[in-house]
């Protein structure tokens, strides 16, 4: 059996799964031989996902439509995947969306659920499953930070708040659960070729930035279980070493300037 699937398997939980890095999450780890439970929004792409990857390495693939930002969506992920006899090794907080522009003129009620979406449901997920892998004595949490975690950025403040509370988490969780068994990894994307830019109505980077959702997931499955977080991507990384170098001043100016709605944001 594969190490990887003995110390993470039997089953992994995606949240977000029907498209961009969610969907390479559940590609690769079905080729390691996982069962999946995959959660979305979006039915037909779920049911989509879910053909393709049976038909291919022949797994068992749960599905289960469900909004996080739901009351109590968290509770009946839990409770559907006890329900199956899954048995949860891998838990990936993978859903989330984004936001652009002047702080005080986005969607408040999109906001506040950006806030439950990056915040309280991956909270939730972790806290509900994480007592199973301490019993087994073994698993894994992977949270989807992002590289705006670990910088000022003007117009996108909401979203890399939330993604600055799931990298603490991870790297709090990291330390407390490796005497577990339990490894817990933030992944800091940076810019990937996903739904991101549509969603949040903001053009999309250079293409020489840009990184495939399926490097992203690669570069999380190799790190975890070897460090807290990992960057995805030379430049990403080689941008966040710089980025630690300039005064925090210098460097919300820095961004303000190349994010400003109308400005520079394609740089």
């Amino acid at each position: 059996m594969d190490s990887f699937l003995q110390k993470y398997g039997p089953a992994a939980l995606i949240t977000g799964a029907s498209s961009g890095i969610g969907k390479s999450f559940a590609d690769l780890l079905a080729g390691r031989g996982f069962d999946l439970l995959l959660v979305a929004r979006r039915e037909e792409r779920l049911q989509a996902v879910r053909s393709d990857l049976q038909s291919r390495f022949g797994v068992q693939v749960h599905i289960l439509v469900q909004d996080l930002t739901e009351p109590g969506a968290a509770g009946r992920i839990y409770d559907f995947a006890a329900e199956n006899n899954l048995q949860i090794g891998l838990l990936i907080n993978n859903a989330g969306y984004g936001s652009y522009g002047e702080f005080d003129r986005l969607n408040l009620d999109s906001e506040l659920k950006m806030i439950d979406l990056a915040c309280r449901a991956m909270a939730e997920l972790a806290h509900r499953f994480i007592p199973d892998m301490k019993r087994r004595g073994r698993g894994g949490v992977i949270f989807l930070s992002s590289v705006v975690s670990r910088i000022a950025t003007p117009y996108m403040a909401n979203y890399s708040a939330g993604k600055a509370y799931e990298f603490a988490l991870a790297n709090a969780l990291h330390g407390e659960l490796k005497p577990y068994g339990i490894d817990v990894l933030a992944l800091l994307p940076g810019t990937t070729d996903t739904e991101f830019f549509d969603i949040a109505q903001m053009k999309r980077n250079a293409s020489f930035l840009k990184r495939t959702p399926r490097q992203a997931a690669q570069t999380a499955l190799r790190a975890i279980g070897k460090r807290s977080y990992v960057i995805d991507g030379v430049v990403y990384k080689l941008f966040i070493f710089i980025a630690r170098l300039i005064p925090t001043r210098l460097m919300i100016r820095l961004a303000g300037f190349v994010l400003r709605p109308g400005g520079n944001e394609e740089l």
